[in-house]
C-alpha cells in the first residue's frame, strides 16, 4: 500500500509516496527502513539488480513500461527475492551498492539517449552510503506523451506486475489518446482611424493577439507567423529614428514570426499587439500560421475593411473582436 504524503512543495512523485520524505532528505537508514517493510513488487514498484546499470537497453525497457502505464518507482541497486510456489510474489532481497563513479547524471544521460520520446518528469535520485557507493531512485510518471519506445524500438507496458512487449491495437490505441496541445488565437481591434497620407486616403487599425492552448498538454516552441496581404504591419513596439524614419522589425520573405514558448493548457497568452495600415479600397488580410512541437500546424485568416474601421470609430468602444477564421472561413 502506498504511504500518503505530499512534499511541502505540493508535488507527489512515487519516491515521495512510498518513502514518506523528499529525495534530497533520504537517507541509507531511510532506505533500510523502507526495505525493512518487505513490500511486494506491483504495478507501481519493481526492484532491480545493481547490474542492470551496465544493460541500459533493458533498463529503458523497464522505464518505458511504467511510463505506458501508470508510472512507477524503480529502485535500482537492491535485489528481487521470489516466494511462494506456482507463481511467487517477489520481495527486496539484499542491497547491492554501485561503485562510487556511477552517478545519476550518466543513468539520465543513457536512459534520455535509449527512450524515444523523452518521459518529461523522469526524475532519478541517487543514495549513497558513508563509502560513497550508491543506489539510484527512478521515479517514472505516467506519461501524457505515451507511448515510449524503449532502446530495441518496441513498446512496453505493465501487465500482472511485470514488463509486457504491446500488441499493436494497444499501441495504436495509445497514439490516438496521446494528449497533445491544442492553440488556438483570437483577435481584437483595440484602435482605429483614417487618415490622409500623401494625398491618399487610407485606415489604420491595432489588433490585439490572443492565444490560448485548448489541448490537455503544454505546447512548447508556440509561435504565431503572419503573412500579410494587402497591407503593412508593424509590431507597435517598432520605433523612429533620429531621422523620423519608422523603423519597421525585420519581415523575411514577408512575414512576421512572433515566438510564445510554453503555452500551459488554458491559460490565455497576450502575445502581442501589431498596427495594420491599408488603403482605403483595399481589404487588408492576414494570413496566420500557428505552430507548436507535437501539434499539426494550422493556418488562420483575418479580414479587416474600411466598414469594420467605421463601426469601431462610430461604436466608441476600448475594443471589438475580430473575426478570426480556418481555410473554410469558419469562425
Amino acid at each position: 500500500m502506498l504511504i500518503s504524503y505530499a512534499n511541502n512543495r505540493g508535488t507527489m512523485g512515487f519516491i515521495e509516496k512510498y518513502f514518506a520524505r523528499e529525495p534530497e532528505k533520504l537517507t541509507v537508514d531511510d532506505l533500510h527502513k523502507f526495505l525493512s517493510l518487505s513490500l511486494e513488487e506491483s504495478l507501481h514498484l519493481e526492484y532491480k539488480s545493481i547490474g542492470l546499470w551496465h544493460d541500459a537497453g533493458k533498463l529503458s525497457q523497464h522505464v518505458c513500461a511504467f511510463a505506458n502505464s501508470e508510472g512507477g518507482l524503480i529502485i535500482l541497486g537492491v535485489s528481487e527475492t521470489r516466494r511462494g510456489r506456482g507463481t511467487p510474489k517477489i520481495y527486496p532481497g539484499a542491497i547491492q551498492w554501485g561503485e562510487e563513479e556511477l552517478t545519476r547524471e550518466r543513468l539520465e544521460s543513457m536512459l534520455i539517449d535509449r527512450i524515444s520520446p523523452p518521459i518529461e518528469g523522469l526524475r532519478i535520485h541517487p543514495i549513497r552510503n558513508n563509502k560513497g557507493r550508491v543506489i539510484f531512485l527512478i521515479d517514472i510518471p505516467a506519461s501524457d506523451r505515451a507511448p515510449h519506445m524503449a532502446a530495441d524500438y518496441r513498446y512496453y507496458c505493465r501487465q500482472n506486475f511485470q514488463k509486457r512487449i504491446m500488441e499493436h491495437y494497444q499501441i495504436a490505441d495509445m497514439f490516438g489518446k496521446r494528449r497533445r496541445p491544442n492553440i488556438e488565437l483570437h483577435a481584437y481591434m483595440t484602435s482605429a482611424r483614417r487618415k490622409v497620407d500623401i494625398g491618399t486616403l487610407r485606415n489604420e487599425c491595432t489588433i490585439r493577439f490572443e492565444v490560448t492552448n485548448l489541448g490537455k498538454a503544454v505546447a512548447k516552441s508556440s509561435a504565431i507567423i503572419i503573412f500579410p496581404i494587402n497591407c503593412l504591419v508593424v509590431a507597435k513596439t517598432s520605433s523612429v529614428n533620429a531621422n523620423g524614419t519608422l523603423i519597421l522589425p525585420r519581415m523575411p520573405e514577408n512575414r512576421i514570426k512572433c515566438e510564445i514558448g510554453t503555452l500551459y493548457p488554458e491559460v490565455p497568452e497576450h502575445v502581442t499587439e501589431y498596427r495594420i495600415d491599408f488603403h482605403e479600397d483595399d481589404v487588408a488580410q492576414l494570413r496566420i500560421l500557428l505552430v507548436a512541437e507535437d501539434m499539426p500546424t494550422k493556418e488562420r485568416f483575418i479580414n479587416i475593411n474600411k466598414s469594420q474601421i467605421s463601426e469601431f470609430i462610430k461604436a466608441n468602444k476600448k475594443e471589438i473582436k475580430v473575426r478570426v477564421m480556418d481555410v473554410f472561413g469558419n469562425v
